[in-house]
C-alpha cells in the first residue's frame, strides 16, 4: 500500500505518443511480496491501447487518484511505470480487507 506524496500537474508526452504524470509515492505497508518498484518519479499513464479485436483505447483510472493524501492498492506490473488499469487501485477499506482475506493476512 502507498500514498501519494505528490503529482506533476504536467503531462509527459514520450515519443511515441504515451502521456504520464510523473508521481512521488510513499510506501506505508507491503501486503505481499516485495517492494521493488521504485516510487519516487513514478510515471503514471492517463491511458493504454489493448488488443481485443481490433485496438482500444482504455483509461487508466490510477490517474485520477495521483491527489497527495491518496492511498492506493500498487500491485506488480509488467513494467516499471504504472501503466496498466489495473495496477493501482483506491485502498478502500474494503478492498484492503478483500486483499488481506485472499492473501491470508487478515486480522481475526
Amino acid at each position: 500500500m502507498v500514498e501519494v506524496e505528490k503529482a506533476s500537474p504536467n503531462l509527459v508526452v514520450t515519443d511515441y505518443g504515451a502521456k504520464f504524470r510523473l508521481a512521488n509515492l510513499r510506501l506505508l505497508r507491503v501486503l505481499k511480496g516485495n517492494a521493488g518498484r521504485p516510487l519516487d518519479q513514478l510515471g503514471v499513464a492517463l491511458d493504454m491501447e489493448i488488443w481485443l479485436e481490433g485496438a482500444r483505447v482504455v483509461h487508466n483510472s490510477a490517474f485520477d487518484r495521483l491527489n497527495p493524501g491518496q492511498k492506493l492498492l500498487l500491485f506488480s506490473g509488467r513494467s516499471l511505470n504504472i501503466d496498466e488499469p489495473c495496477e493501482a487501485v483506491a485502498a478502500t477499506d474494503s478492498a484492503i480487507q478483500t486483499i488481506e482475506t485472499s492473501i491470508g493476512t487478515a486480522k481475526p
